[in-house]
């Protein structure tokens, strides 16, 4: 299901409207927070129109370009969670992640986006909008001179790590977060750089047996640790995780016996 196929922009009132009262809240909800909404269970964007209109007013900005930056951050909410990687996974733990990483990345792409475009009348708007948002929306901040792919890099790590919320071991427990994301991400580094070695072998046409050694030692390793510490019960078992880790580990099994029989083994 395509993303935008699923996410009609509808004109509705959010959550916490006042129909009596046109622009106040009934609870203390920011009314900057509320103009849109990605429902990661139903995968759906909505664009509130009424109270991008209002906020539009507030702050003299074009409302039709409002709802475009609007829209643009909420989608990419969308694009970040179910975007696949190279592994044909998304970002399992969405749910889960650290408000300040989600917002991050829905804040940060839809800048590189109007940049790339040439969109002055949005970057304005998406500025502006900015000054009047919560520290949370404006860690994007710290990343705007960054180029797409280290951001991308940045996305991949947060997609490893565990949440922050202190509540979730004692929620959720069946998803093992007393585990901190750390061996996780080790794990998925390693098995990178192996495949790297691979590469650079198959391109030489040849790897040093102590280098081939270390490969094996490194995936044998690795195969341990999913099965005993990360797998089925054992102490860290989310299986999300695990089912992808053992993607990766099946990959550079078959990458590494294809180096077997295409390439030479030499001895220092």
């Amino acid at each position: 299901m395509g993303i935008l196929s699923a996410a009609e922009i509808r004109e509705l009132d959010p959550p916490g409207a006042n129909p009596g009262r046109p622009g106040v809240l009934d609870d203390e909800s920011s009314i900057m927070e509320l103009m849109g909404v990605y429902l990661p269970d139903k995968r759906e964007v909505i664009v509130y129109d009424k109270m991008c209109e209002i906020v539009a007013a507030g702050l003299r900005l074009d409302a039709e370009t409002l709802k475009r930056v609007v829209a643009a951050h909420e989608v990419a909410h969308a694009v970040t969670h179910l975007g696949k990687d190279e592994n044909e996974r998304i970002w399992h733990s969405f749910g889960d992640a650290r408000e300040e990483d989600k917002e991050l990345f829905a804040q940060i792409y839809p800048l590189f986006y109007f940049r790339k475009v040439r969109d002055r009348k949005a970057l304005g708007v998406f500025r502006k909008l900015a000054d009047h948002q919560d520290d949370v929306y404006n860690v994007w901040r710290k990343y705007e001179r960054s180029e797409v792919g280290e951001v991308n890099d940045l996305l991949m790590e947060k997609r490893l790590e565990r949440a922050a919320d202190s509540d979730l071991d004692s929620e959720d427990e069946h998803l093992g977060l007393g585990f901190d994301g750390m061996e996780t991400l080790v794990l998925t580094r390693w098995m990178e750089k192996a495949q790297q070695m691979i590469q650079s072998a198959m391109t030489a046409g040849r790897i040093e047996k102590k280098d081939l050694d270390f490969l094996k030692g490194q995936i044998r390793f690795c195969a341990g640790t999913i099965r005993e510490d990360l797998g089925p019960g054992g102490p860290n078992y989310f299986r999300e995780r695990h089912d992808y880790l053992q993607a990766d580990l099946a990959k550079l099994r078959r990458s590494l016996k294809k180096m077997a029989d295409s390439v030479g083994v030499g001895e220092l």
